[in-house]
């Protein structure tokens, strides 16, 4: 049996700025990456350092010693995007939120009186959570009206994905109201 597998390789525009001088550059290049997994290598990964940005701004002429500390990094990612489509996938000031590995969160829906939690979850990697949610609406056919569908994308990044799970947890919730202690119905504990 012969499995065929296709690659899908896309172009993104890098730009990188040296912090000391000011000097920034465009580079471009093929990635046979999920987003995911380029924003990884960019923001946490072996190009997240001082020393291989350097390369990549300066063609392999300059070196400067391993530093992965935010505070104290020389060479900033200014952005990664589509070369083709100009779709910006990274911008330096935070546009991409990570949920770091490991930590719990809470996945909520609605409006006003209509809102509610959904879950409780906890990152078994680390998520970034804008990539995903554009992954998840890329596969479904919406209507111009669409209406989020939570516990498909609770599904998404639990099954699909495999980078949270479901934390069991309890809710409590009391009422606000001046008969608290008159009352016996005046909160309640439940499962999320």
């Amino acid at each position: 049996m012969i499995a065929i597998v296709k690659e899908i390789i896309m172009k993104y525009i890098i730009k990188l700025k040296d912090r000391l001088t000011g000097y920034e550059r465009d580079y471009i290049r093929d990635y046979p990456y999920e987003v995911t997994d380029l924003l990884y290598l960019w923001l946490e990964g072996n190009f997240a350092c001082d020393c291989n940005r350097a390369l990549f701004l300066w063609d392999w002429e300059i070196e400067l010693p391993c530093n992965r500390d935010e505070r104290n990094r020389r060479i900033d990612l200014i952005y990664i995007k589509e070369l083709k489509s100009g779709k910006i996938i990274y911008e330096i000031g935070g546009k991409v939120k990570i949920i770091k590995k490991g930590e719990l969160f809470l996945v909520t829906n609605g409006e006003y009186s209509d809102y509610g939690i959904n879950a409780l979850l906890k990152a078994t990697e680390n998520i970034y959570m804008e990539v995903e949610i554009n992954e998840f609406l890329r596969e479904r056919d919406r209507e111009e009206n669409y209406c989020f569908d939570t516990s498909g994308f609770m599904n998404w990044l639990i099954i699909r994905r495999a980078i949270a799970i479901e934390i069991k947890a309890l809710k409590f919730w009391t009422t606000s109201y001046s008969s608290f202690m008159r009352r016996e119905d005046n909160w309640t504990l439940d499962e999320l």
